[in-house]
């Protein structure tokens, strides 16, 4: 037996919650069908030609519905609860409720279409969250890819620097000893060569 965490984290995973909207999605998609199906009695009275029409906006539909709910901002969470209103009312001219005479019968209908809508609702709901979810988290990552990627272009450049730093203060000590090598010792004039500053060591006026 599985570890019950395993199991939960099975069950709320992505894939299966995925296949959960894309089964519901299938449904979704055949009720809309359904109800284009009977939609369209009055204009193709024959039976065969509703099917391709029906089909076509059963799925033109359903695909638009998941769409919207996929992409719907934080602060237009109103449009789906109106799918969901428009869902009720799909399956109430489905089951052809306003059509029955009895009142259990109208009643276990209504149960039934109202259930099926406030599954629909927040499978919807929970599949929204766990895309956005995601998706928050892909983002997270490529900033944090970028980051890293800058600091270490950052560190890549402060290394250069360093380097050149080095090498500059190299060329400075060597420019400094070359200055000694080529100063008087008496009056610290600068000369040309070694040679002439040793001339002139001689005769310095400095010199004590």
């Amino acid at each position: 037996m599985k570890p019950t965490n395993e199991i939960h984290t099975r069950l709320t995973s992505m894939n299966s919650l995925s296949y959960s909207i894309i089964s519901f999605g299938i449904f979704y998609g055949i009720k809309q069908a359904a109800f284009f199906y009977k939609l369209f009695e009055y204009l193709l009275p024959n039976e065969y030609l509703r099917v391709i029409p029906a089909l076509f906006f059963g799925y033109f539909i359903s695909r638009a519905m998941l769409n919207i709910a996929v992409n719907i901002s934080s602060n237009k969470e109103w449009v789906i609860t109106s799918i969901a209103l428009f869902d009720f009312l799909v399956l109430c001219v489905i089951t052809d409720v306003l059509h029955q005479e009895s009142v259990i019968d109208i009643t276990n209908l209504l149960i039934f279409c109202a259930f099926v809508t406030y599954l629909g609702y927040w499978l919807n709901q929970v599949f929204v969250e766990k895309a956005k979810e995601k998706q928050q988290k892909a983002n997270n990552a490529q900033n944090l890819a970028a980051i890293k990627q800058n600091i270490a272009s950052c560190s890549t450049h402060l290394a250069s620097v360093e380097q050149t730093l080095a090498t500059k203060k190299q060329e400075l000590k060597n420019i400094e000893q070359t200055i000694s090598e080529k100063a008087c010792p008496y009056c610290d004039a600068v000369f040309p060569s070694k040679k002439s500053r040793d001339a002139h060591k001689g005769r310095c006026t400095h010199k004590k």
